[in-house]
């Protein structure tokens, strides 16, 4: 439910539900917010997503679009099933 996007740079990050439009989440991400300099934690940041819900990640020109497993479970579980490159 509060996946691990891959960024390049610090910015501000948008993610939006677009199976379901009106749930938008706006982060501005910073060098400090980055873990490891490249990864932004939904979980460390205390925001969550729906289960279920299809959604697209954007910052400046890049996007992605991702879906998150019916029966995710909130909280920081293992990395590689949380990761989304951007």
């Amino acid at each position: 439910l509060s996946p691990v996007i891959e960024l390049g740079k610090p910015g501000k990050l948008v993610i939006e539900r677009v199976d379901l439009p009106g749930e938008r989440i706006e982060s501005a991400v910073t060098a400090k917010s980055l873990v490891k300099g490249r990864f932004y934690d939904l979980a460390a940041a205390g925001k969550s997503l729906i289960p279920g819900g299809t959604y697209a990640a954007t910052l400046g020109s890049q996007k992605t679009v991702f879906k998150v497993d019916p029966m995710a479970r909130p909280g920081a579980t293992p990395i590689i099933g949380r990761l989304v490159r951007l």
